[in-house]
């Protein structure tokens, strides 16, 4: 049990505040990114598979992905008042902040009827801001894999969202 201690405090110092931020992307909120990111380690303490995972960062930043987004699925549309943001300041316009969290509130929830890869990828990619590099050591994939696989994840969530796909020869955002 030490080594699996040793292993997970390992994890926590190196990943640990970029699995904080990808929970508290997914969820909008950082008090729940506190509470997810307990049950994640909870969860890895418990898993034979994380002890025999080859690359155990990559396979925490999967289990965070896939509790991230269980945690969107099981939310509610009411939210206690505590979480309701403060009005905007002056200068701002109200109303361009609602669309900007509306478009991110569909965007999530459209990535979760993507196939488990893309989604994966969409998050670690444009989320997280990962590297191709650090996503391929993650996939167990190439660089040049992922980003095929980040292409076809985004003309994916285009289509769930209702977005017209670019032509050939617009910028795409995998290129960048």
């Amino acid at each position: 049990m030490q080594d699996r201690q040793r292993q997970l405090l390992e994890l926590l110092e190196s990943h640990g505040a970029r699995i904080q931020a990808l929970f508290t992307r997914l969820t909008l909120r950082e008090d729940v990114a506190e509470e997810l990111m307990q049950d994640l380690f909870v969860n890895l303490s418990r898993s034979p598979a994380f002890a025999k995972a080859a690359n155990p960062g990559g396979y925490a930043c999967r289990a965070a992905i896939n509790l991230g987004l269980t945690w969107r699925r099981m939310q509610r549309p009411c939210l206690p008042i505590e979480s309701v943001d403060p009005p905007a300041p002056a200068g701002e316009d109200p109303l361009d902040g609602l669309i900007t969290d509306e478009q991110v509130q569909r965007v999530l929830e459209a990535l979760d009827q993507l196939p488990v890869l893309y989604r994966d990828a969409i998050v670690m990619r444009y989320i997280q801001q990962e590297p191709y590099e650090a996503m391929a050591a993650c996939f167990g994939r190439t660089p040049q894999q992922l980003r095929s696989v980040c292409h076809k994840a985004i003309r994916s969530l285009r289509r769930l969202l209702g977005v017209p796909q670019p032509r050939a020869g617009e910028d795409s955002p995998c290129a960048r």
